[in-house]
């Protein structure tokens, strides 16, 4: 009976240790490392070329496209002017001619009355020449209808007032109104000035711009960018009153073209490696979603083409050794492994699974061949 139950327990005892023996000789390590990446920019110069047929990541020069969008939209505000406004003062004189020939005033004839208050002719009128003898000569007389100049009551002038005809001496052509001139009249009103005319455009136009270079984004397609260094085009612009039209409030409608340049990321990328190779160790990558363009001063000339002075900025993805961190890792307990891996500068953060899951219960350590362990990386959500 003891010999039954020795046999027995050195048979369980040699099933364990095969078992365990088998189960950790086919243990298997699936380590998943989360990159570092790091922030990387610089000022950079680069030629815009649309014409051509590729990026020349040597000579700084990227490879655009010339896009445009047709945008409307209107905006009111209320106006800032004012005019006077009113009526002109009308009357009837009667001309007196004293001299001994017909006198014949065009309409538009300047009357002048005290205070410099000036009127003119409604029509043209010849006036006769003086009559009668030495003794008892009379003047020749027209009555005629003027009006005043400007507008204003003090153009209202009483009766029996004197005016000067043209430049002529009283003595030779004199005007005098028998009865009061009446109708003018003078008022402010709020009127549209030219600065509304500015303030509603500039704020429109940047409006325009604004959603111009949004509907532009939103049309591009997936691994394109748009450097918003383009023209704006005014097509067409619509006031709802003059400069200087009686009104409370104003209403610009306009429709502009905005056009931008675009360009692909995997074209930049080429670029922004040349220019920032001295940032990045060897095998080091740029990470293409986050490698992009802010936009600076822009210069066209005939010779060097569009110039952009901007920012050049990126995430550099370093280049990772996978063997080499399977030979620190191998047959080290997870925590220590996990601790080896974190010290890495290029590892942000690291997942070990072991399989089968009663390995990584019973062991807790990764595999000491390096060919069991198998490492992915991935670039972290930063």
């Amino acid at each position: 009976m003891r010999i039954a139950v020795a046999v027995i327990l050195l048979i369980f005892v040699v099933a364990l240790g095969a078992g365990t023996f088998f189960l950790w000789s086919t243990a298997y390590a699936n380590i998943t490392i989360t990159i570092k990446t790091a922030p990387v920019s610089q000022d950079i110069q680069l030629t815009l070329d649309p014409t051509a047929q590729q990026s020349n990541p040597t000579d700084g020069i990227l490879k655009v496209e010339k896009v445009e969008k047709e945008v409307t939209g209107e905006l009111e505000d209320n106006t800032t002017g004012t005019k006077i406004v009113g009526d002109k003062a009308k009357g009837k004189v009667t001309i007196y001619n004293a001299t001994t020939g017909d006198k014949k005033l065009p309409a538009g004839t300047v009357f002048t009355a005290p205070n410099n208050l000036k009127f003119t002719l409604d029509t043209e009128v010849v006036v006769a020449s003086s009559s009668g003898t030495a003794e008892s000569a009379k003047a020749g007389t027209a009555d005629v209808a003027i009006t005043a100049v400007n507008i204003g009551t003090e153009s209202n002038i009483g009766a029996k007032t004197k005016l000067t005809v043209a430049n002529f001496d009283q003595g030779s052509y004199v005007a005098i109104n028998n009865d009061v001139f009446s109708g003018g009249s003078s008022r402010e009103i709020q009127a549209v000035s030219k600065d509304d005319y500015t303030k509603l455009e500039n704020i429109l136009t940047k409006q325009l711009q604004q959603q111009a270079l949004a509907a532009l984004n939103t049309d591009q397609q997936q691994g394109v960018r748009i450097i918003p260094v383009g023209t704006v085009t005014v097509k067409s612009k619509t006031y709802t009153a003059k400069i200087g039209d009686e009104a409370t409030t104003l209403k610009l409608t306009m429709t502009m073209t905005a056009s931008a340049l675009q360009y692909k990321t995997s074209d930049l990328v080429s670029v922004a490696t040349a220019i920032l190779q001295s940032s990045m160790t060897d095998g080091a990558i740029l990470r293409e979603e986050k490698t992009q363009i802010d936009p600076g001063e822009v210069q066209q000339t005939p010779t060097t083409g569009i110039r952009l002075k901007a920012t050049l900025s990126s995430e550099i993805i370093p280049a990772v050794d996978k063997q080499k961190l399977a030979v620190l890792v191998a047959g080290k307990t997870i925590p220590q492994a996990l601790s080896i891996l974190k010290e890495q500068k290029e590892v942000g953060n690291a997942e070990i699974a072991v399989s089968p899951r009663l390995a990584q219960i019973i062991f807790t350590a990764i595999p000491k061949d390096v060919n069991r362990i198998a490492i992915q990386t991935k670039v972290g959500s930063q």
